[in-house]
Formats: C-alpha cells, structure tokens, sequence
C-alpha cells in the first residue's frame, strides 16, 4: 500500500482528537508528502487537474464573501476548514491507480474512530462522578472523550453518511473476510454512537441511505435489523431517551424543533435583504439573533453560530451566488451517478459501488438540508471526499469501479 494513503489513514484517525493548530500541521505534512514523493507508474497516469475546475467558482465565491464578512478573522479561520477536503479531493483523484476500497476502508476507519471515540467518553461518564442531570445531557459523551471534531450530537451523522463506504465493502464477495467485518462492526459501532447521542438527523440520513442502497441490495434492510438492536437496547438503558425524542415528547425536544424553525426563517430573512451575494461569510452568527422571529424558543436570549441547514445558511451568508456555486460542486458526480445506476437497471445489472455513492451523496445532502454548517471540520472533508469517491466510481478508467450483479 503506498506510503501516503497510510498518512491519511493516521490522519483521519488522529483528526478527532487534534486541536485545529495540530490538525493543520498534519494537513502540511500530508500535503508536502503529495507534493514532494514521486508518483510510480502502478499509481496509474496523472489525470492533470481538471477535476478542480468547477471547484474554482465556489473558491472565488468564498473568498469574496469572506472579503466583506462581519468579522474577517473568523471567517478566515472557518474557509480554511476547505483545505483538508480539498487535500483529500486532489489525492483521491490523481492516483487512479489506487483502488477505491482504499478509500472506503479510510472512511470507514474515520467513522469507526468517532464512533469508538463517542463510546469511549460515554464509558468513562458512566463512572465519573457525574450526576444525574449531567448524565441526560446529550453532550456529555463528547465533552468526557474529548473530541475535537464533533461540536454537537447531530454530527454523529458523519456516521451515518459514511455508511455506504461499509455497505460497498460488505456487498464486494472480493474483499477479505477481516475487512467486511471490519465493515460490519464499524456499522454497529455508528449504531450505537447514534444512539448514545440520540441524534434523529443520524437516524434520518441512515434511513435515507438504506433507502436508496436498498436499490442496489436489498438484503441491506436484514443487516438493518441488527443495528436497530442495538439502538433499541441503549435506548433501554438510557431510559428511552431517544424515543423521547424521536416522538416529540419532551418539552426540551420541542424546544429544538421550534427554535430550529426560528433559524431558518431568520436564515431566510437575511437571504431576502442580500440575495445575491448575501452578508458576507459567517454573518449568519452574528447578525441573525436581531431577526428571530418572537415566536422561536431562541428568542431573544439564545443565538448559535449556524443556521442548522448548510443551504439557507450559504443564502444567508454568500446569496444566490454562493449557492449556485455550492450545487455546481454536486452537479457532475450527481449526475454520473445518476447515470451510471439507470444505466445499469436498464441493462439487468446493479452497479452496487455506484448506487452506494449515490446513498452516501443523497444521505450527505439531506443531512445538509437540517444541520450541515461548514463551521464543523468534518463536513467539507467528508462533502469533498464524497466527491473524490463518486468521480472515481463513474470514471472509465478506474482499475475496479464496480460490482456488477445480474438482476434477473
């Protein structure tokens, strides 16, 4: 395997529990690594950089809008969340020669870690000396694991997103038996973490995810069963929590629905006095609090720094200018995919690589739809990865893009 994929195997390992300085001296040496070492002829030819053309629109249009942000310092920092997703693209498109389940397993491994991570700080908090309150606070596994990725329990849906790199891996009969079920427990253990934060965006995204890979293999609603064991008993143990919650149940939950309401509509309100280049990046935070509606929970007092859906904060913060550069960046593995899955139903076959990007693509985007923010670092490293591996699948020249499985 060559040197630098095991770079970024330890650095998206190591990336939950670096501080952002850290993870951005990581990022350097990986990127001098991709600079400097000399690419071999198994590596396959250097597609040039094409790849990064519809990326340059959304590049200009995040500069200009962190050009005339509120608070430039702040919005530097966040548009320099990009380069680590950017690193990830580039690598992953110019070594063709590499197989995609290098990729799948690196993100499988990413979502393992978080999840084992998440796990980690729910073992030590079950014998702290935690009281009971602390112990009902979502949160809490997060704060006693010390993670520096996840900001709140909805991010666990990284997990969930990143499902499709396990299923691709578990429907390919080639693969190894330690790396499917390798797969498989990666798959319980993000069930688990799921469950343990009770976050309903990552049971959301997983269920629109099974939906589409179900296309491609429908015995996938069997390897559901499972995993929804497995929430179902930590939910016992946590006293039902997440049913809770998932049922509407509790005022606290109301609490998040109402106020989650509230910032989109003064997300919206900030997109129709700007439309089309917005208030400039990150002033979502610090100018929407004025704009709450009298109804939202969050009014007046409470304020967060995102607007809880990635598409009305980018119309809030760069405009119709930012968010067609946004879907510009989707449009072409979208469309491959799209392509290549009717393809092949049309011809009796299930590309299952290339329906499974499609899950992990949709799941991705509905999860942008009700949490995403660029303000969390995984998300652009996840939306480009996502990327990369999408392009790779629905690229000709790729040495295994799919499985082909006759349907009939």
């Amino acid at each position: 395997m060559p040197l630098l994929i095991l770079g970024v195997y330890a650095y998206l390992v190591a990336l939950p529990f670096l501080v952002h300085t850290n993870a951005a001296y990581a990022l350097v040496a990986l990127t001098a690594a991709f600079v400097l070492l000399p690419r071999r002829a198994a590596d396959g030819p250097d597609p040039g950089w094409g790849f990064l053309l519809p990326l340059l629109p959304f590049a200009a249009s995040l500069i200009c809008a962190v050009l005339r942000a509120p608070d430039e310092v702040v919005a530097s920092a966040v548009a320099t969340f990009m380069l680590p997703g950017l690193v990830m693209l580039s690598i992953i498109m110019r070594n063709p020669g590499w197989p995609v389940s290098y990729w799948l397993v690196a993100f499988s491994l990413f979502s393992a870690t978080i999840s084992g991570d998440v796990l980690g700080g729910w073992v030590i908090l079950q014998f702290s000396h935690a009281n009971a309150a602390m112990l009902s606070i979502p949160e809490a596994p997060l704060m006693h694991a010390g993670n520096q990725l996840l900001l709140v329990p909805n991010d666990i849906c990284v997990t969930a997103v990143l499902l499709f790199c396990q299923f691709t891996l578990l429907a390919d009969r080639a693969q190894p038996r330690l790396i499917r079920g390798f797969a498989l427990l990666t798959i319980l253990l993000a069930g688990l973490a799921m469950a343990i934060l009770r976050t309903r965006t990552g049971i959301l995204v997983a269920v629109a995810e099974l939906a589409v890979a179900s296309l491609a293999w429908p015995r996938l609603w069997l390897w559901a069963l499972p995993v929804g064991g497995v929430m179902a008993l930590a939910d016992h143990f946590a006293g039902f929590q997440m049913v809770d919650k998932v049922l509407f149940s509790n005022t606290a939950d109301n609490h998040g629905v109402a106020g989650r309401l509230g910032l989109w509509a003064s997300a919206w309100t900030m997109f129709t006095t700007a439309p089309l280049f917005g208030h400039g990046a990150q002033a979502f935070g610090l100018e929407h609090g004025d704009l709450l509606p009298s109804w939202s929970p969050r009014f007046p007092e409470k304020r967060t720094m995102w607007a809880h859906s990635l598409y009305l904060e980018t119309l809030a913060d760069q405009g119709l200018t930012g968010a067609a550069t946004l879907a510009l960046i989707f449009y072409k593995p979208a469309r491959n995919l799209c392509v290549l899955s009717v393809q092949g139903l049309r011809k009796g076959y299930i590309n299952h690589a290339g329906v499974f990007a499609l899950a992990g693509l949709v799941g991705f985007l509905v999860a942008a739809g009700f949490e995403l923010s660029f303000i969390r670092r995984w998300v652009p490293l996840v939306m480009f990865g996502l990327i990369g591996l999408a392009l790779r699948v629905t690229a000709r020249h790729d040495p295994a893009p799919a499985m082909p499985v006759k349907t009939g």
